[in-house]
């Protein structure tokens, strides 16, 4: 097991707890959002806030148990920065309930003043939207992962805090992975997302999950069409078919898409959204070829050669550490300086050439055997620090791995870093702590896989360690041994003789309280919509302000 991974370890390491584990492990409060089949889920050891929804057995399509497990189990392996992450599930005899990362409970077409009043946004609004959402489902039908009830309410939004003081907003799409297996797609209330395939009764509800990934691309294409219809509405404040409630499965049945006069001042977002809406799910646009679209697609980030070249080489030379001090450096590059994170983002999006806002191996061969360095690493590095062995790196993967000496050889940073550690305060950490820093910075909530991943973490270093012996740690290169000499040295001449041979043990230590987790400035895209590259621009500036242009 990774030390990031994170599949959780139920009974015969299924992803699936017994039923009354749920209750040893949450407080289920009140009702979120208008589902009452939804419920906050308190963690009883890190007091954060997850959702548990609850799946009736008897309602299931499909009645393989196998299938039903094998499928969370990739699920769980689901990591996106625009998806509700899927944590944990529990078999509670007549149900499951699915415990979910919670995001704020407000959803884009509430949050957006112009949507709620029912007009529409302007263009580059709705282009960022459209490639957070087309990110997220590229990466996830990858998986084998469908949606199927995309639809206003599954497009939740967290504000995040952005660089120039305004406040940037992320789409995080909600209760992904449910429909089609253990859910029935809508074929009577609530259709307006719906397909015409699904309301004609031309889509088989899949036996079992082997049966799914056979036809994949039907049910992948049901996301495609709830996107247009999505998309719709973002750039015209309307839906695209009117009718009385009555009559909208026939109009939705028939699928003739009415383009008016205000979409012929925007051609390419009308040709997006004719791709999406078509007829036939079989010649759908999907959403890798969203992503390439001219209307969507960035411009490449730009970072001169040599400032990539130190990003793959601290890549490089950093997946040989051991695993406690690539946890450490995980934990620093929270607190990376803007300046720095800003070389890592645009070195990222330089390397991330399908636009999905992941790195698979072939894009990191590429940009290693473009830079000069040996492309024959690409699959050692990317295993490396591949944390939740999902076959892709997230941005927080990558730039954990990203900063140089510079960072993790600072004995400021790391005077911050290992008070972070010492909870206590006491001098010197132990597995207990580590413990309490993995769930902050990863946000898990399962015991036994947490344990799992700090035996990991402490397996190369005895516990409990202390601050000279942490600086030891940090700037001991790769496949060397620790100097105990200096590690005893500066701990008598601070102890005995008052004297700090780091010169940083005045310093006030940072105070890391609990706090929004998306701050964190690992937690957002590095597409951000208040970007001020190319392809993105900051709300209320010139550009973005025109509507319809």
């Amino acid at each position: 097991m990774s030390f990031m991974s994170l599949k959780k370890a139920g009974k015969n390491n299924s992803v699936i707890k017994e039923g009354g584990e749920l209750f040893s492990t949450y407080s289920l409060g009140e009702q979120v959002g208008t589902d009452d089949q939804v419920l906050a889920a308190i963690n009883k050891e890190n007091e954060v806030e997850y959702v548990a929804r609850a799946i009736e057995k008897s309602e299931m399509p499909c009645k393989d148990l196998s299938s039903v497990e094998e499928h969370l189990g990739i699920l769980s392996g689901l990591d996106h920065v625009h998806i509700c992450r899927f944590i944990e599930a529990f078999d509670q005899d007549e149900r499951y309930q699915l415990v979910y990362e919670k995001a704020k409970p407000v959803t884009l077409f509430e949050e957006e003043k112009d949507l709620a009043k029912g007009k529409p946004l302007n263009q580059e609004l709705c282009q960022v939207y459209c490639r957070q959402i087309a990110m997220a489902l590229s990466v996830a039908h990858k998986q084998g992962i469908v949606h199927g009830r995309l639809r206003d309410s599954s497009l939740l939004i967290d504000p995040l805090p952005a660089e120039d003081g305004d406040v940037d907003r992320a789409i995080k799409i909600c209760d992904i992975g449910q429909t089609f297996l253990m859910r029935e797609p809508r074929r009577s209330d609530n259709i307006e997302y719906e397909t015409p395939e699904n309301l004609w009764g031309d889509l088989v509800m899949p036996p079992n999950s082997v049966y799914m990934r056979t036809q994949i691309k039907t049910y992948t294409s049901c996301d495609l069409w709830s996107l247009g219809v999505l998309l719709f509405r973002m750039l015209t404040g309307k839906m695209p078919f009117h009718a009385p409630k009555l009559d909208l499965k026939e109009a939705i049945k028939g699928s003739i898409v009415q383009f008016d006069k205000e979409w012929e001042q925007m051609p390419d977002a009308r040709d997006v959204v004719g791709s999406l809406l078509k007829r036939s799910p079989r010649i759908r646009i999907t959403a890798e070829r969203i992503l390439k679209h001219p209307w969507i697609t960035l411009s490449k980030a730009r970072v001169s050669k040599s400032k990539m070249m130190r990003v793959l080489q601290n890549v490089a030379f950093n997946t040989t550490e051991n695993t406690f001090k690539k946890f450490a450096m995980r934990v620093i590059a929270e607190d990376m300086a803007p300046e720095k994170l800003m070389i890592v983002k645009k070195a990222f999006r330089s390397i991330d050439k399908n636009g999905d806002g992941m790195l698979n191996v072939e894009e990191i061969r590429q940009a290693l055997k473009k830079y000069g360095e040996e492309e024959g690493q690409a699959d050692e590095i990317f295993e490396a620090i591949d944390r939740d062995s999902s076959g892709t790196l997230n941005f927080a993967e990558f730039t954990a791995v990203s900063i140089g000496p510079h960072e993790y050889c600072d004995k400021e940073i790391l005077w911050h870093t290992f008070n972070r550690f010492d909870k206590d305060s006491n001098g010197a950490f132990d597995k207990d702590e580590i413990t309490t820093v993995l769930r902050e910075v990863e946000n898990l909530a399962d015991g036994v896989s947490v344990q799992n991943q700090v035996e990991e973490i402490a397996k190369d270093i005895e516990m409990p360690v202390d601050f000279d012996t942490f600086v030891q740690i940090m700037v001991t290169p790769a496949g060397q041994p620790i100097s105990k000499f200096k590690c005893s040295w500066d701990h008598i001449c601070y102890q005995v003789l008052k004297v700090d041979n780091h010169g940083v043990r005045h310093i006030t230590p940072k105070t890391y309280e609990p706090v929004d987790k998306w701050a964190n400035p690992l937690l957002k895209s590095p597409y951000r919509r208040n970007s001020t590259e190319a392809g993105s621009f900051p709300i209320g500036s010139p550009k973005s302000s025109k509507r319809g242009k």
